[in-house]
């Protein structure tokens, strides 16, 4: 799990893993806001190789459940050095934060799966 007072700043977060088809969803950022904040996931971008497009399905949660329009992205969003600006995904106290992907059935194996992101805590 991700500290979440260092997670939720005006900076930008890169992380990246392997996914696998056997290995379903694998989470890259998975960090639950403290009480009494609010935290707001300001920008996203996820990347991959051109190829995997379309073969990757990634999704933000709150508290298990999709976030909108966030809850299924099959494309690239934003380049890894500059995350494009979302609307911002608002998250309470107490509130999971997860960014998970996976490989779709019949998609190739791809490598060099990440995001980046950037948030805030108020």
């Amino acid at each position: 799990m991700n500290n979440t007072t260092d997670s939720f700043r005006l900076r930008d977060l890169n992380l990246s893993d392997t996914l696998t088809v056997a290995g379903g969803w694998t989470n890259l950022f998975n960090t639950t806001i403290p009480a009494k904040e609010t935290g707001y996931l300001t920008y996203f971008s996820n990347y991959m190789d051109t190829p995997d497009w379309g073969n990757v399905e990634w999704r933000v949660t709150r508290n298990g459940v999709g976030v909108f329009p966030y809850e299924s992205v099959f494309d690239e969003l934003g380049i890894s050095s500059r995350p494009r600006k979302t609307q911002p995904i608002r998250f309470e106290g107490g509130d999971e934060c997860r960014i998970d992907a996976r490989i779709i059935a019949g998609g190739v194996d791809p490598n060099d799966i990440g995001i980046a992101i950037r948030g805030e805590l108020l």
